[in-house]
């Protein structure tokens, strides 16, 4: 027994010598983080062009973001207010959707659609009997007894119809074109993508003439006097008809529409006696002026407000309702001209074969700005109305700038049966097509 408890305390005693045994302390391993480089989400795809994946992406602005939400907003609930108008329309306006209406529409569709005047290709078209040509809202437009067509300045042709004319002619402003047939009684009115007027006028066509303002005058026969002129505005409605007993020579509308004028003539035995009439459209009033000894020739309106009367012994330029200008021309005898812009143009044979000519270019205070000789004859006169003015002949042309007076002649190597001249060219018209000339100077 004494034994066994001696182990028994020896057996304690090593108990306690293992509790009291100090304990290692262990040490913590800090964990070291790795920085890596910041996410790029949908980073775009670039062909040979490093990006920079580390730039801070910039900050969004909420304003901004607000803003583009409401108008986001505003467009999808546009596009739903004009599906529900467009079957609204459908459904309940159905017999107003015709085709009469919506020649209407077509109207004014293009009212702001102007072409870049540059270098004009050259357009070939059918050949024809008689030809009319006209520049029409930088395009150029034909009319022959095939019909009537727009053509751009690439030579593309735009717009194409077939209105039969035997003498056709065209007339244009800067919304309309007007075209018809001389001695016919049909007529047709058209912007630069459709035809929007058809119509038969109660006695044969003589002239007409186009306002920039859409309003337009056509001169035919009447059974009450020699001659009726009617005066329609913009939407095609009559709004003045004017009665002369007189020969009347040529018809003009200024360019808002609000005056006409009419160079007629009194032609009895030798004597003649010219008369320009003046009236303000949509009412009776209007004013008229004799010139003794003078035939009128053509009348018109120029961009300054200025009214050109030509007559055969000289010009006549009126302010409004008051003459400011008389300019004679001393014998001669105008031949081939052109009134456009503020420019007056005009050819004078100098002897009887027609083979000298003197070339005058007159501004609208009667001023003569420049006066040359050709020695050939001239078959055509034409002018942009401000930088330069052309004459042409059998087979050559001549500009003359009006900046600083100087000529240059080259070949025409083409029949000729109009001309015609946009800024910077000159478009000669032949029987199967046109040729620009002149359009690096």
């Amino acid at each position: 027994m004494p034994e066994r408890k001696h182990d028994d305390e020896l057996i304690k005693i090593k108990k306690r010598d293992i509790k009291e045994k100090p304990k290692k302390e262990k040490v913590k391993k800090e964990k070291i983080k790795k920085e890596r480089p910041a996410r790029v989400k949908s980073a775009p795809r670039a062909r040979g062009v490093k990006l920079d994946f580390t730039e801070e992406a910039p900050e969004i602005n909420r304003y901004w973001l607000a803003i583009s939400k409401r108008y986001r907003a505003a467009k999808y609930i546009s596009i739903v207010l004009l599906c529900t108008f467009l079957l609204s329309m459908m459904i309940f306006q159905r017999e107003n959707i015709t085709y009469a209406n919506l020649v209407y529409l077509a109207r004014d569709l293009d009212s702001d659609v102007e072409m870049n005047v540059g270098v004009y290709a050259s357009i070939p078209y059918e050949r024809s009997m008689s030809y009319a040509f006209e520049m029409f809202r930088g395009r150029v437009g034909v009319a022959g007894t095939q019909g009537f067509s727009l053509y751009s300045q690439s030579g593309s042709q735009e717009l194409a119809t077939k209105d039969l004319y035997a003498s056709p002619r065209i007339e244009a402003g800067e919304k309309y074109a007007l075209v018809w047939g001389a001695g016919e009684r049909d007529y047709s009115v058209y912007t630069t993508i459709a035809r929007v007027l058809t119509a038969e006028s109660e006695f044969d066509i003589e002239d007409g003439c186009v306002s920039d303002s859409g309003s337009y005058a056509l001169l035919t026969k009447s059974k009450e006097s020699r001659f009726m002129i009617n005066v329609y505005n913009e939407s095609f409605k009559t709004v003045t008809t004017y009665y002369k007993d007189k020969l009347v020579m040529d018809i003009a509308l200024d360019a808002t529409g609000e005056h006409l004028a009419v160079a007629s003539a009194d032609v009895a035995g030798a004597s003649v006696t010219g008369e320009l009439m003046i009236g303000k459209v949509g009412s009776e009033e209007r004013v008229s002026f004799d010139f003794d000894g003078m035939m009128p020739l053509a009348v018109e309106y120029t961009d300054d407000g200025s009214l050109v009367m030509l007559c055969d012994s000289g010009l006549v330029i009126f302010e409004g309702e008051k003459e400011k200008a008389r300019v004679s021309f001393e014998g001669m005898t105008p031949g081939a001209f052109s009134i456009e812009g503020d420019i007056i143009a005009i050819s004078f044979p100098t002897n009887a074969t027609l083979s000298q000519n003197a070339l005058k270019v007159f501004d609208t205070a009667g001023k003569a700005e420049y006066n040359i000789m050709i020695n050939t004859k001239v078959t055509n006169v034409t002018t942009d109305g401000t930088a330069a003015v052309y004459a042409v002949g059998e087979g050559w042309a001549t500009r003359l700038s009006l900046s600083d007076g100087k000529t240059l002649t080259g070949a025409v190597d083409t029949q000729v049966v109009g001309v015609l001249s946009p800024a910077g060219n000159l478009i000669v018209c032949t029987p199967d097509g046109t040729k620009t000339y002149f359009t690096d100077k």
